[in-house]
């Protein structure tokens, strides 16, 4: 995970980082009993969602709202905001307050494009290839691949 040095060693690093460190992090909507029964998977931490009902209702995915991610404990770790949008959308990400870390969607007729940045610089960039694949490549400013993303459909 590429990260400023200017965070390296602050509390919000030290707070994010447990959650962060991991080879792989799997992110799943519902738990389900096999999962807790057997030990399938672990959570390390849970999001709750901060919406007017209507507007989840009538705007659906261009709604604004505040994500809360905590610890399995339910300490916040950091935060996420998205105000509302037309066309492009940005998330905020937040720790106590202070934004540390800012997503942009760059407009494309069929790709989804999306410029990453901690503080005022960009440190990556994440595209999919197309309107139906469910892939997405995350690639550092100089073109090298840090992560995959795939978003699939299961449960």
């Amino acid at each position: 995970m590429a990260y400023s040095r200017k965070y390296h060693g602050s509390r919000t690093h030290v707070q994010v980082s447990p959650l962060l460190a991991r080879a792989t992090l799997l992110i799943t909507r519902d738990i389900e009993w096999a999962d807790v029964v057997f030990g399938f998977e672990q959570p390390v931490g849970f999001i709750r969602e901060e919406s007017g009902i209507l507007l989840r209702q009538f705007l659906r995915l261009r709604r604004s709202f505040i994500a809360y991610i905590t610890d399995v404990l339910g300490t916040e770790l950091f935060r996420i905001r998205r105000p509302f949008w037309w066309i492009t959308s940005s998330i905020y990400a937040e720790v106590n307050g202070k934004e540390i870390g800012v997503v942009h969607q760059r407009w494309h007729p069929w790709r989804r494009i999306y410029d990453l940045y901690l503080g005022n610089k960009q440190f990556a960039v994440v595209e999919n290839p197309g309107f139906w694949n469910w892939t997405y490549t995350m690639k550092d400013v100089d073109g090298n691949v840090l992560a995959e993303i795939n978003r699939n459909w299961r449960g």
